[in-house]
């Protein structure tokens, strides 16, 4: 594998970040309500579908968005892994306390 060395981690080389997918964690800024869903474009997902209302029935409901978090991954089959862990009753108890600290100064 070609990659960039730091300090004896080795980065992927730049032309494999092309091919990242993404976990991400929208927040309506209409009812603050979270989305969490995956992509291999966040910010096409993000502006162009969601934002746009052309990312579903929970889009047009709850749109404008902002993205509060994200994860990236070399493979598609790590992003729906990590979709479907944040979706679980533990996973959302581990996404809030990634989250602890935005979401208090939010509530505030």
């Amino acid at each position: 594998m070609h990659g960039v060395h730091v300090d004896r981690v080795q980065f992927p080389a730049a032309r494999k970040i092309k091919n990242m997918w993404y976990f991400y964690v929208l927040e309506s800024l209409k009812d603050y309500s979270l989305y969490k869903g995956y992509t291999d474009d966040l910010k096409r997902r993000v502006s162009s579908e969601h934002n746009k209302k052309r990312g579903g029935a929970y889009s047009s409901k709850h749109a404008p968005f902002k993205v509060i978090y994200y994860e990236a991954y070399l493979e598609k089959a790590d992003a729906t892994e990590a979709e479907r862990f944040y979706k679980t009753g533990y996973g959302r108890e581990i996404l809030q306390g990634k989250l602890k600290n935005y979401l208090e100064k939010r509530d505030r």
